[in-house]
């Protein structure tokens, strides 16, 4: 049972744009961010929102963080997270975890296995704190 607060209405809409599968993902992937927030007070209130049609969380109050969206690759249409292509986060990712996630350029960390439940949740808490960290 998730601890995320109940989908809003203009979220639930975009997340029915995704194929199930991708949905199931992106839902669970939600939840994580929402599981890293409530771990961490220095990252406080999580806004949830729509940006380019895609669901997006920022730390609007804190400013802890950066902004976190979430979608599908172009092509073969896997879940991802999405964040700043101008940030270092995707290389902060691959210095923790290597060739065991997925990244496409130093855009996206590609969700290929929602079962690396940890990895993904402290991925999110680096996103969710990058500006904190800097």
């Amino acid at each position: 049972m998730s601890n995320a607060p109940k989908l809003p209405k203009e979220i639930s809409t975009a997340m029915q744009d995704y194929k199930p599968a991708t949905r199931t993902a992106l839902i669970k992937v939600r939840d994580l961010l929402f599981e890293a927030a409530r771990e961490n007070p220095a990252i406080g209130p999580i806004t949830e929102t729509l940006k380019w049609g895609q669901p997006s969380y920022l730390t609007e109050q804190t400013k802890s963080g950066s902004t976190v969206r979430l979608g599908e690759t172009g092509g073969d249409n896997y879940p991802a997270i999405f964040v700043n292509c101008k940030t270092t986060l995707i290389a902060q990712f691959k210095e923790h975890y290597g060739n065991q996630l997925d990244y496409i350029g130093v855009r996206a960390l590609v969700i290929t296995d929602v079962e690396l439940r940890a990895e993904i949740k402290h991925c999110l808490a680096l996103v969710l704190t990058y500006h904190a960290r800097k």
